[in-house]
């Protein structure tokens, strides 16, 4: 799966290179798997980098959900970036190696997919990003500070994956000028890192460029791909159990439009297009589509492509 993710970074990089073209939709369900690695599909809602400030769609949050940057989910009225969709690689890495692969935190599995990649509240709009944020900045769900933090049963390199892309974009959070749900509380800090040695701990360095972003998390993709892998780690989906008591975080009922999560919009383009060999991941990992069921995520505000993603 992380090679098919990052030869879909590269294709982005690419058409962003050559083409100044913005995805703007990075998703699982838009990432086909192919004998050799993967590729970056549906464009539909890729706009030119030239066109995005003056673009009628450019201050429209686009995107699934569950993949969406913490800055788009907590509504940042700004044109969408390259880190926007360099973000979203990394949680469809996590969110699918969470459901399918063993882990010391599958009882936990519920907090973690409903309060970190569904999590959303409605008052004039949806939004959301709290529970990535405290994840990014806190460790939280995932315990960077608990004796047990996140690990992937005998797949290091991935364990390795997740801790060095949250160390990448916990650095630029804490170097960006103070946004978040603690953005009154917070104290921007350094953290130790490549661009930051040999600084003074009182200077704050400037978050790093989006070239800088990209660079990094290259860096860190071919660094793991290069690590020795487990062969019999195939894919299995974990039963996500509500803990006894919960009351789930859904809004009442008619409070927000709401849309198709990436698993049910992957089955109705399964259904329409059956011809297709590639398959996404979602639909290539076991049990398929259809037995992660979740609950139905906002789609007010967000546009979406009209032939994979259709609203109710």
């Amino acid at each position: 799966m992380l090679k098919a993710v990052y030869d879909a970074f590269q294709g982005h990089k690419q058409a962003y290179e050559e083409c100044k073209l913005l995805h703007r939709d990075v998703s699982g369900g838009n990432i086909l798997l192919v004998k050799d690695g993967g590729i970056l599909n549906d464009w539909d809602m890729a706009v030119r980098v030239d066109e995005v400030e003056r673009d009628p769609r450019a201050h429209e949050r686009t995107g699934t959900w569950a993949f969406m940057s913490i800055d788009l989910l907590m509504g940042a009225k700004r044109p969408h970036r390259i880190s926007d969709d360099l973000e979203s690689f990394f949680w469809v890495v996590l969110y699918y190696s969470l459901l399918f692969l063993p882990h010391n935190k599958v009882d936990k599995l519920h907090g973690i997919i409903t309060g970190v990649f569904e999590q959303y509240t409605y008052y004039s709009e949806a939004e959301g990003g709290t529970g990535k944020y405290f994840m990014v900045m806190k460790g939280e769900c995932i315990g960077d500070d608990a004796p047990r933090p996140l690990e992937f049963t005998a797949n290091e390199p991935l364990t390795d994956f997740v801790w060095n892309i949250l160390t990448l974009l916990k650095d630029r959070k804490e170097r960006e000028p103070a946004r978040g749900p603690d953005r009154k509380a917070r104290i921007i800090t350094t953290i130790p890192s490549i661009r930051s040695l040999g600084r003074k701990r009182s200077e704050v360095p400037p978050p790093p460029t989006e070239q800088e972003m990209r660079d990094d998390m290259e860096k860190v993709f071919k660094f793991v791909l290069s690590m020795a892998w487990p062969t019999d780690d195939k894919a299995k989906l974990h039963t996500v159990r509500k803990p006894t008591g919960a009351t789930g975080q859904a809004p009442a009922e008619g409070t927000a439009k709401r849309k198709r999560t990436v698993q049910e919009e992957t089955e109705s383009d399964t259904e329409g297009h059956k011809s297709k060999k590639a398959k996404s991941i979602p639909q290539l990992l076991e049990g398929g589509p259809e037995e992660r069921k979740t609950r139905r995520l906002p789609a007010n505000g967000i546009r979406r492509s009209t032939r994979l993603h259709k609203r109710y």
